[in-house]
């Protein structure tokens, strides 16, 4: 994952979904601000996450060659 030019290798847990025209993908996780050197100014440092919950939902289809 590459965040604010901070690459970060992860292992992210998925759930799949066959379907007759493809797949999905979701999956729900979370990343900490520090591993990618986000810094939370002072000013609004109690009114933002230290860490961020990421929703991922992708569909994929069968294309036709």
């Amino acid at each position: 994952m590459n965040i604010h030019g901070v690459k970060k290798e992860r292992i992210i847990n998925c759930t799949m979904s066959i379907r007759e025209d493809g797949f999905k993908v979701t999956s729900t996780f979370i990343v900490p601000l520090e591993d990618h050197n986000i810094s939370i100014p002072k000013l609004v440092y109690q009114k933002i996450a230290e860490e961020i919950k990421v929703t991922i939902e992708t569909d994929f289809y069968k294309v036709d060659k």
